[in-house]
């Protein structure tokens, strides 16, 4: 019964931060986008200390949804020690039925864990080149707090910053706020859900579900 309150405390918390979040945003935008991601990825380990991981993603957007993008990306992580992971990707993106895009991260995420809270702060360098990139290179970070009601059970919320260098000026150009749920369907198989509000040259609600799974 005990576990049965503290979940639907935090997933009613969850919601209202979520709720909160767009709804400041959503007060500046006078045109809001509607969209929805889904996917698949695959964690391997490669060794000790070294994982693998490949995601196929669809997104969609509009009222009636359409084909936006479709997504691979592939990338290894090291896990340097309990608190810092570098880690370095590469993607290859299908936009708007016609362009093909690439892109290169390279990543460095903290990691702390309090008792049943992980607090953690995920910053990546991003450069892109293809036909549709405006912006050569890219400093994101992300700020993410998840708190573990069960095993299988944990809830989360975030703060995203996008950070653009161009030739002539330099500027925060995006934002994200949101969170959701990861859900332990069986041994290393997670259901993902979640949301977030994006602001931008366009102003974005975005819900989403994945599959995950760690061999």
């Amino acid at each position: 019964m005990k576990k049965r309150i503290e979940f639907r405390q935090s997933v009613r918390l969850l919601m209202i931060c979520i709720y909160c979040s767009c709804s400041v945003f959503a007060l500046n935008a006078q045109r809001v986008d509607h969209a929805f991601w889904t996917g698949v990825d695959v964690k391997y380990e490669l060794a000790k200390k070294w994982e693998f991981s490949i995601e196929e993603q669809l997104r969609i957007v509009g009222r009636p949804y359409y084909f936006d993008e479709l997504l691979t990306e592939v990338g290894i992580e090291y896990k340097l020690s309990k608190y810092l992971r570098p880690s370095i990707s590469y993607r290859k993106t299908f936009e708007n039925g016609k362009y093909w895009n690439d892109r290169m991260d390279f990543n460095i995420v903290f990691r702390l864990k309090l008792g049943k809270w992980k607090f953690q702060d995920r910053m990546k360098f991003q450069t892109d080149f293809g036909r549709t990139s405006t912006d050569l290179y890219k400093w994101r970070n992300k700020v993410k707090i998840d708190y573990r009601i069960k095993k299988r059970v944990i809830p989360y919320t975030f703060f995203e910053s996008f950070y653009a260098f161009e030739p002539e000026v330099q500027r925060i150009y995006k934002i994200r706020t949101g969170g959701g749920i990861n859900l332990g369907i069986k041994k290393k198989n997670t259901v993902k859900l979640f949301s977030f509000f994006q602001t931008g040259d366009i102003y974005s609600v975005v819900a989403g579900l994945s599959y995950s799974r760690e061999l």
